[in-house]
């Protein structure tokens, strides 16, 4: 009897290993498109309700922010901002027989370090302004391509303003990080 309870509890939760990119913008600081791309790793942990419904949590580290076209600066002048954070998501996954996870739910970020660079070379101008935390709505898509292998697209945008910013053309000039990741996840 303690054998098949421990085997059914093991098999109830996996742990998985996540990487890939994101590409960011930061709605509100007047540059458009996700030029900025930034790592996105970390580890995962999955608890499964039953066999369609489970909790997923993960500890990431994320790096999300903004960059310039050639096109939206007059010639010879860039913008790169980089936010590097620790990031815990979780979400509500509904599991469907074919091997596809959707995922909706929320994220809390916390900032551990920020670079601004402007026509190539280091700027602080932002070290004050910019918020500690972010929480993000998320919407996810995964797909098991092995039985070890999956493939993963998330979408994550800032529910609460990072920052505010005079140039912000947002309600009360306010500025929200807007991220759509793309992963490779591998479950133990």
């Amino acid at each position: 009897m303690f054998f098949t309870q421990s085997a059914l509890r093991a098999q109830r939760f996996s742990a998985s290993v996540l990487a890939g990119i994101n590409m960011s913008q930061i709605d509100g600081d007047n540059l458009v498109g996700y030029n900025k791309l930034g790592i996105n790793a970390g580890l995962g942990v999955d608890a499964r309700i039953n066999d369609r419904f489970g909790l997923g949590m993960e500890l990431l580290f994320s790096q999300k922010g903004s960059r310039s076209k050639i096109s939206q600066m007059p010639p010879g002048q860039s913008v790169k901002l980089t936010v590097n954070y620790a990031e815990i998501p979780l979400l509500f996954r509904y599991h469907d027989k074919n091997g596809a996870i959707f995922g909706l739910g929320f994220s809390y970020s916390s900032l551990v370090g920020l670079s601004q660079w402007k026509n190539g070379s280091p700027v602080t101008a932002l070290d004050s302004l910019l918020g500690r935390n972010d929480v993000q709505g998320l919407a996810e898509f995964t797909f098991r391509i092995k039985k070890h292998w999956g493939a993963n697209a998330r979408i994550g945008y800032s529910l609460l303003p990072i920052a505010h910013w005079s140039l912000s053309r947002f309600r009360k000039n306010a500025v929200y990080n807007n991220n759509i990741s793309i992963r490779l996840v591998y479950y133990f």
